[in-house]
């Protein structure tokens, strides 16, 4: 009698246990027939997304980054083309490695995405040849970055780079070192006190590199010379010689060395 009744127990039991699992499984489908009716449904999808902050990135290369991204399918199964499975963070680190952009966001407001960017500041210009005007030139960041083509300028827009480079280097690399990059836009800045306008800076060597007047004068300094130490030394020569009066009158100036300041007249 005993053991009838523990069998009648442990079958009551059972029953109940199926009946829970049926009530699960129930819950699970009708979670899965919804999420499926709501990605699949066009009511539910995002629009196209709302840019911010683009100058160098072209908003139709954002767009078809959002598109390829949402289009990819979650789990195989759910449209991501809509607020709940939208690929906010892939995106993000996808237009972070656009070597123009500095950083990304990306929410959906509503129906719609939201991207904005912060992009790298241009600078100076990286040019290919030295000995071209018109050869092709590149924006360089205050971290010596070059990340973007740049078009045709004229004047003194932006001070132009010009380094040992055989080949145009990829875009996205470092063309100047940051610390270098700084020291020698605080020495061109300094110079224009002297009546000098610099268009121009040649990376020659560890220890040599050139700048240039708009005048065509040359002046050869050594690149760890500090920004203060080298307009003092050009000053004896200003007020002995006028270059920032008549520079182009001479060929160049050679300040490499510490202590010593040469300067080459042009032939007549």
């Amino acid at each position: 009698m005993i053991q009838l009744r523990s069998k009648v127990g442990v079958n009551k039991r059972r029953k109940k246990l199926r009946v829970y699992l049926y009530i699960f499984l129930a819950i699970v489908l009708l979670g899965f027939c919804g999420l499926l009716f709501y990605t699949q449904s066009h009511r539910y999808d995002l629009e196209s997304p709302v840019v911010v902050g683009a100058s160098f990135v072209r908003d139709v290369e954002i767009h078809t980054i959002v598109t390829e991204h949402s289009s990819v399918k979650f789990v195989g199964i759910f449209s991501r083309n809509n607020k709940l499975f939208f690929p906010g963070d892939s995106i993000q680190t996808k237009l972070e490695s656009i070597p123009a952009v500095v950083s990304a966001e990306v929410e959906v407001i509503g129906n719609t995405p939201y991207v904005r960017l912060i992009e790298r500041v241009p600078t100076h210009l990286w040019c290919s040849d030295i000995s071209d005007e018109n050869s092709l030139c590149y924006f360089v960041d205050d971290s010596g970055v070059l990340f973007a083509s740049a078009p045709d300028f004229t004047g003194g827009t932006y001070l132009k780079l010009y380094t040992i480079a055989v080949s145009i280097p990829p875009i996205g690399q470092v063309v100047v070192e940051k610390e270098l990059l700084q020291r020698i836009t605080s020495i061109t800045d300094s110079v224009r006190t002297l009546g000098l306008r610099i268009s121009k800076v040649e990376f020659n060597s560890e220890t040599t590199t050139t700048l240039y007047d708009y005048s065509s004068l040359r002046i050869l300094i050594n690149p760890q010379v500090s920004s203060e130490a080298l307009p003092a030394r050009l000053e004896a020569l200003k007020v002995i010689h006028d270059i920032g009066e008549n520079p182009g009158s001479y060929e160049y100036v050679d300040a490499r060395l510490e202590n010593k300041i040469f300067l080459k007249e042009k032939q007549k």
